[in-house]
């Protein structure tokens, strides 16, 4: 997270330039000749619209280059591009004064923040619309200015799925028209800016020198010192007030990351050092026009400010220790994932009915091999090798007629790893619709889940049929089994977590929509008992009928589950005390954490979080955001 010192630092800068305007240079005394205005605007102003030009022409360049032939190694050279334009935009944006103020120029460059949703839905909408002449460059300048800008460009080029939309597809043609109308609508919005600048002889910067000012933009010249200070001062306040404190919030619970300005690309830390080492740069700038005691507190500011800018990460609220790699792409949508205990492999199984499971190098990253279920089945989603490593068991579910509304029979398929993950062995799940398994203790247990909740077999159903299944981990001999009482025949149970000590626990999700408090937690006993663990009513509606993943923290103290429906992080003592939750909007991933007390969960928007518990409650330590849109269930390894 961002440490308070760094955001001092920038009202430490905002600070001196108030102190050094005590001097006499401040708005109250614009027109005092001790500074003059023009040597800002050559020196420090006019460069930056330099760069600002010349970056957004340099990528309408590069959309004209890409989109006659679209390529998947052709995005990356758009999102470089994006990126030059993006910096060079967050050096003047708090500029608000001269022909950047005429005609929208500043929100049809970047319309932020976006509280309405009104880029995402502009740009669906003329998506939609095959009509070319949307795209004329006369007509766009004329849409909204939510879709005209670099904030639309960053979805065409970073959310979920967009670059590949824009290589191939039925909406790549017209996604590539699309950035390209938005890139050369940006290259003329900043050379319009640009030229209307002019130089010491010619347009705005010449009506200055000459003192006869511009009737629309400065018909009083003498106040243009002002107009310059307040954007400066402004500065600083813009990045604190709408770049960091809206996104990190009075604490790590508060955070809210997807405001942030440029959170797709991974860019909002980058955004807001940016502002702050061009305002620093400015503020140097007027120093020099001061007497040496205001210049000497005003350099040492900007100077602590550069520091502080430059210990930002590139991703607001981010943590470096949870960056994501891809290891092993795959069309199919995977699950569980399984890591061996005896060397680099690793198994991600495709979700019900997945056909489909991966072999991947955990270390090296590439997928090995892949396997499908056994003849007439279907994967369940998850898979756990043997202590040894050298068997792989795949709980696998039969299919039934064409159909037939009900869920299939369970089989456990012992694989081997060394042949290939053939299937040397098969036993009974004891159930229908085995979903989740594990070592615990002395037995391999089996949440066989019965009719799975928001399934086609679901509809009109009452009744899951779930329970648990303890058998014999060497010859699948059953050894127990667990069902809950009548008043909970709803509960599908389905994920497992053990302590490593014998302590297992079984998460449920509920097959009604009916409002009522049921347990979602259960502690499993040797012979397979079923006890629920205790919450207050509203806590356990608050998980809204469906947990995700359930794992216990490294002491064995603490159990957590993670729903992405109720959009928390819920934990209790291992004892069964309910303590508290945190929200993690669509968290489900959900693991161990590095030390005793800590959970890692992930969400589907990108965040990865550190969650804290202690007997008096549980909170967020640590955040990170920008990641890929994390699916069910992740493992530590380690």
């Amino acid at each position: 997270m961002i440490e308070a010192t760094r955001l001092s630092s920038f009202r430490l800068a905002g600070a001196a330039l108030a102190a050094a305007l005590a001097f006499g240079t401040g708005p109250a005394a614009a027109a005092d000749p001790k500074l003059d205005p023009v040597p800002l605007i050559e020196g420090w102003l006019l460069p930056r619209y330099d760069a600002l030009a010349a970056a957004t022409t340099a990528q309408a360049k590069a959309w004209a280059a890409f989109c006659p032939a679209p390529s998947a190694a052709g995005v990356a050279p758009l999102k470089e591009a994006y990126g030059k334009a993006a910096d060079a935009w967050n050096a003047v944006e708090f500029v608000t004064f001269g022909p950047i103020t005429l005609s929208l120029r500043a929100d049809r460059i970047s319309f932020f923040p976006d509280r309405r949703n009104g880029i995402s839905r502009g740009l669906s909408e003329i998506i939609a619309d095959s009509d070319p002449t949307r795209l004329a460059p006369e007509r766009f300048a004329q849409s909204s200015a939510a879709v005209q800008g670099l904030p639309a460009l960053e979805r065409l080029l970073y959310e979920e799925g967009a670059a590949e939309a824009l290589v191939a597809g039925p909406e790549a043609a017209r996604r590539c028209a699309l950035g390209t109308a938005i890139a050369n609508n940006l290259a003329t919005i900043t050379g319009e800016i640009r030229t209307a600048w002019g130089d010491k002889s010619s347009g705005v910067l010449g009506a200055i020198v000459s003192g006869k000012g511009d009737p629309a933009l400065f018909p009083d010249v003498g106040a243009l010192p002002g107009m310059i200070l307040t954007d400066l001062s402004g500065a600083y306040q813009r990045v604190t007030d709408t770049k960091l404190l809206p996104v990190l919030g009075a604490s790590p619970a508060d955070a809210k990351p997807l405001v942030a300005d440029s959170w797709r690309s991974g860019r909002s830390g980058r955004v807001a050092a940016n502002m702050i080492r061009s305002a620093d740069a400015l503020l140097v700038a007027v120093g020099a026009q001061m007497p040496s005691r205001p210049q000497y507190v005003v350099t040492k500011a900007a100077t602590a400010a550069d520091a502080a800018a430059d210990k930002l990460p590139a991703d607001i609220g981010l943590d470096p220790s949870f960056a994501a790699t891809p290891e092993a792409p795959s069309e199919a949508r995977l699950h569980g994932i399984e890591a061996s205990p005896a060397g680099p492999l690793a198994v991600a199984v495709g979700r019900r009915p997945g056909r489909i499971a991966l072999v991947f190098d955990r270390r090296k990253g590439g997928v090995l091999a892949s396997f499908g279920p056994g003849e007439g089945r279907v994967f369940s989603g998850h898979g756990r090798f043997t202590a040894d490593g050298r068997l792989f068991l795949t709980n696998e579910i039969e299919r039934p007629a064409d159909g037939v509304r009900v869920m299939g029979h369970g089989v456990v398929a012992v694989r081997a790893v060394d042949g290939g993950f053939a299937i040397r062995d098969e036993w009974g799940s004891g159930g229908d619709g085995p979903h989740d398994l594990m070592r615990s203790g002395a037995a391999l247990v089996i949440a066989n889940g019965g009719i799975e909740p928001n399934t086609p077999e679901a509809r009109d159903a009452e009744v899951t049929g779930s329970g648990i299944t303890l058998v014999d981990p060497a010859t699948g001999a059953v050894r127990g089994e667990g069902r809950l009482s009548p008043d909970l025949a709803s509960l599908s149970l389905r994920h497992l977590a053990r302590d490593g000590n014998g302590g297992t626990v079984v998460a449920a999700q509920d097959l009604l929509k009916d409002g009522e408090a049921r347990p979602l937690l259960f502690r499993i006993a040797a012979d397979g008992a079923l006890t629920p663990f205790d919450a207050p009513d509203d806590a356990w509606r608050a998980l809204r009928g469906y947990v995700g993943s359930v794992a216990y923290d490294p002491s064995g103290r603490f159990v957590a589950c993670a729903t992405p429906r109720g959009n928390q992080v819920a934990v209790w003592q291992a004892d069964g005390r309910y303590i508290g939750a945190v929200p993690l909007t669509d968290g489900c991933g959900l693991a161990a954490g590095a030390e005793a007390g800590t959970f890692v969960a992930a969400s589907g928007y990108g965040e990865v979080i550190v969650v804290k518990a202690a007997p008096e409650g549980v909170a967020i330590t640590a955040r990170r955001t920008g990641g890929p849109r994390y699916d069910n269930h992740m493992v530590r390894i380690g």
